[in-house]
């Protein structure tokens, strides 16, 4: 087995968590807050298998593009 950590922007992350509507966005603060702070131990995890799949500009990885990016370390 192995873990995959999905990255996004946190500006544009914060935005679609807002849009939701249905979760105070404290909680994405909360959440978001606890990812900085213990990144350097969630990046010693998950190595190079880290995904960014949500940028600044709100451009999406499509998911066939995520599973090529896992199968390529499968080789």
């Amino acid at each position: 087995m192995s873990l995959w950590w999905f990255d996004a922007d946190h500006k544009r992350a914060r935005d679609v968590f807002i849009k939701r509507g249905y979760v105070p966005v404290e909680a994405f603060e909360n959440q978001i807050n606890s990812i900085r702070t213990n990144w350097k131990s969630i990046k010693g995890v998950f190595g190079t298998h880290i995904i960014r799949t949500l940028e600044a500009d709100g451009t999406r990885l499509a998911p066939e593009t995520i599973l090529a990016k896992i199968e390529e370390t499968l080789l």
